[in-house]
């Protein structure tokens, strides 16, 4: 794979992963692509102190994605390894399907990591693109505190949501308190 990083490859190997485990799900795309990885790695870390990838996330209008999919996918196209379907969908959308041409090498993975992805995969298994994203608007701290675009840290899986996702202080200290312990790199909204 080209000219990606550990992480990317990473990431890409766990795209392959995910693709097939959700090839036969009707609503899966890359909206829900981009929850599923975003959901295991915050999940992950959250319990483990560490993301599965390690990769950066940032904050889009549908929600959270990976900042270097695209990358990702396209190495993977490149290759041969992913191939991506448009598929229409009740209600006149397009839905653009990630299809694996090959398995992923699980070798890069722990059991631990890959139970996580089961269970994030399983628990979003029935629910469509824009029930996805509502849940990580609603659920996940760290696209409510920053700007579209910008980096959501790993260490935001740590503050508490408050009362319509009003972070108080405390929060956000014990959160960089956290990231400064596990060495994951600090980055405050609006920096």
């Amino acid at each position: 794979m080209g000219n990606l990083s550990k992480e990317e490859e990473k990431l890409a190997e766990l795209v392959l992963y995910v693709s097939g485990k959700c090839l036969t799900h009707e609503r899966f795309g890359a909206t829900k692509l981009n929850k599923i990885l975003f959901f295991s790695d915050f999940i992950f870390c959250k319990l483990h102190g560490e993301p599965i990838t390690g990769v950066q996330y940032f904050k889009l209008e549908n929600g959270p994605a990976p900042r270097c999919l695209i990358k990702v996918r396209e190495s993977l196209q490149k290759d041969g390894d992913l191939v991506i379907a448009p598929r229409s969908t009740t209600g006149g959308f397009v839905q653009h399907r990630p299809i694996p041409m090959r398995a992923p090498d699980l070798t890069k993975f722990s059991a631990d990591e890959i139970s996580i992805v089961d269970q994030v995969i399983d628990f979003l298994k029935d629910k469509s693109a824009e029930e996805v994203s509502e849940l990580s608007h609603y659920y996940v701290v760290g696209w409510k505190l920053y700007e579209m675009k910008e980096e959501i840290p790993y260490h935001s899986v740590f503050a508490r949501a408050m009362k319509e996702a009003h972070i108080k202080d405390r929060d956000i200290q014990r959160a960089k308190e956290i990231a400064a312990k596990q060495k994951l790199p600090d980055a405050t909204p609006g920096r």
